[in-house]
């Protein structure tokens, strides 16, 4: 698909999940793609985007060179990452959740509970983090995710306004989601993707389901894979079919004769098949 085709009007809807009973960093690329769905539900949405979602990231960088303009050190030493929004459709929740000291209760009355939310002062404070998730939904080319790990450290700022709507400006100073410094992860699907089933489950195991056509070679022959075929099984206990190629494939040595066993990889998982080499 052409980069050029794929338009984001600037809507979509926003989810957090709280963090704050999390020991952090444990969040990884597998444990965000497999909770995605879970985390897309009603309960975890905070609201709509309708003017835009714009994620930076800065850097700073280290450039040394010698006196004779040699350069000796040249790289990235800091990465900042901030996402801006502004959130339309707020509730007391919303507004409760996502400040940094917000919070909600539960009022009595005569016509029926009531959702207070009270935000301000310090010592209210928790410290928690997010992770926020931008879900642009497009029929045509296919729906893209953008997840970040944050704080806001906006604040709060309200204002209504007769006949506009209001919208609730979020800035959240992100942090890497794990501990290799990763800041931003986008998700970008094929259309009609079914998000409900997705799991993002892991190989938990591979085996052969078909052994390569060839198994008996000459002397100094290269192997051939054709018609090898394995069997992935996944952590939420679903299969695929993999063909094996080369490149998946150690331990063939036909420069000597007898049984060879060949190991094949993928995703760090290994199983074998045999092959016999004769003079």
């Amino acid at each position: 698909m052409a980069l050029e085709k794929r338009t984001f009007y600037g809507s979509g809807k926003v989810y957090g999940v709280k963090l704050s009973s999390i020991v952090y960093p444990i969040l990884n690329k597998a444990t965000i793609l497999s909770n995605l769905a879970a985390w897309m539900v009603e309960e975890n949405q905070m609201g709509y985007v309708k003017n835009g979602f714009k994620f930076s990231i800065s850097t700073e960088t280290l450039d040394d060179q010698s006196d004779l303009g040699e350069m000796r050190v040249n790289l990235i030493t800091k990465e900042k990452g901030t996402a801006n929004f502004a959130l339309f459709n707020a509730n007391a929740e919303t507004v409760a959740k996502w400040y940094p000291t917000g919070s909600i209760s539960t009022v009595a009355s005569a016509s029926g509970s009531v959702k207070v939310a009270e935000v301000g002062g310090i010592s209210n404070m928790d410290d928690s983090l997010f992770v926020i998730i931008f879900h642009h939904q497009d029929t045509q080319y296919g729906d893209t995710i953008a997840v970040s790990v944050g704080k806001n450290m906006q604040g709060f700022d309200a204002e209504w306004t007769p006949d506009k709507v209001t919208p609730f400006a979020c800035q959240f100073e992100c942090q890497p989601y794990d501990d290799t410094g990763r800041l931003y992860m986008q998700v970008d699907t094929p259309v009609g993707y079914p998000w409900a089933d997705f799991s993002g489950a892991t190989v938990s195991s591979i085996s052969m389901k078909t052994q390569p056509t060839k198994t008996a070679y000459s002397i100094n022959d290269e192997l051939d894979v054709t018609g090898a075929v394995i069997t992935a099984t996944y952590t939420d206990t679903t299969t695929a079919d993999v063909n094996v190629t080369a490149a998946m494939c150690t331990g063939f040595d036909s420069s000597t004769a007898g049984e060879k066993t060949v190991t094949v990889t993928y995703e760090s998982k290994t199983t074998t098949f045999t092959v016999t080499v004769s003079e």
